[in-house]
């Protein structure tokens, strides 16, 4: 056989081995600026240094979580985005509860009780 046939090309002229091939790389460089740009979001709009470790650790895990169950529905980086999002936004909300009470336990005590046993602030 002294032919070698092309590959079929799509409109663009492009096989269409290759153009899924470099669609799903862009896909998932897409979805890991999206995630990091979700987080940093999130981040810097957070209190205290428990719910910026919160968000981090939420979004990170929330993006991943969400990118596999995307993935078994067929969209990979919505799901991952979504999920990001709300594990920012709880990761965010369990940190900044931690940061409240670390406050309430440091500022709020009372200087002293009196002779019965209630605070005096």
């Amino acid at each position: 056989n002294a032919f070698i046939t092309p590959p079929p090309l799509n409109k663009c002229g492009i096989s269409p081995s290759f153009a899924a091939q470099h669609t799903n790389q862009m896909k998932s460089t897409i979805l890991k600026s999206l995630t990091l740009l979700t987080a940093a979001l999130l981040s810097s709009c957070a209190g205290g240094p428990n719910a910026q470790t919160g968000t981090l650790i939420g979004a990170g895990t929330g993006a991943l979580a969400g990118g596999i169950i995307g993935h078994q529905s067929g969209n990979t980086a919505a799901g991952a985005l979504i999920g990001g999002v709300a594990g920012g936004a709880l990761g965010n909300a369990v940190g900044n509860n931690q940061d409240q009470r670390n406050y309430n336990n440091q500022y709020r005590r009372p200087a002293y009780y009196d002779g019965y046993g209630r605070p005096v602030y």
